[in-house]
This record gives structure tokens, C-alpha cells and sequence, in this order.
């Protein structure tokens, strides 16, 4: 965990030092800084359908974050699928 915390304060500074320059200035970088103090990020995974993405992200917790369905690989137009 140190070493985490040591790269999380370096960041800090560095986007202190950014958000100093008048071309910078605005909400998104203050925002920023303060997730990283409040240790809150977000994860975006991207990929085709049915190709194991929620499976993914629901492997690190041990249990069930994501919604995970068996159903058809393909969807088409006029197929009616109840949810």
C-alpha cells in the first residue's frame, strides 16, 4: 500500500501544479484531483456483445456486481425476447 500511496500523492502534486496553469483552468481538473483523495475512479469495459465482459469485472469481488444472461448471441429485429 505504500507504494500506492506514494504514486497517489506524487499525482496529487503533479495535477496541483496543472490545474495552477491558466490554460487548465476550469471544474474538470479540480474534480479529478478530488477523486483521487476520495479514492473513487471509473472502470469503463468495452467490448462486443457476449464476449465475457461482465464475467470479467465480476471475478475480483466474488460475487455477483453485474447482471450475466444466457441469451442468444445475436439479436434481430424481429425476434421478441422477454427480459
Amino acid at each position: 500500500m505504500g507504494v500506492y500511496r506514494d504514486l497517489k500523492e506524487d499525482l496529487e502534486k503533479e495535477l496541483s501544479q496543472l490545474a495552477g496553469l491558466s490554460e487548465l483552468q476550469g471544474p474538470n481538473l479540480a474534480q479529478l484531483i478530488d477523486k483521487l483523495r476520495e479514492n473513487r475512479f471509473n472502470l469503463v469495459v468495452l467490448g462486443a456483445f457476449k464476449r465475457g465482459k461482465s464475467t470479467l469485472i465480476n471475478v475480483p469481488p466474488r460475487e455477483r456486481v453485474s447482471l450475466i444472461k444466457d441469451w442468444p448471441k445475436s439479436f434481430r429485429p424481429n425476434q421478441n425476447y422477454s427480459l
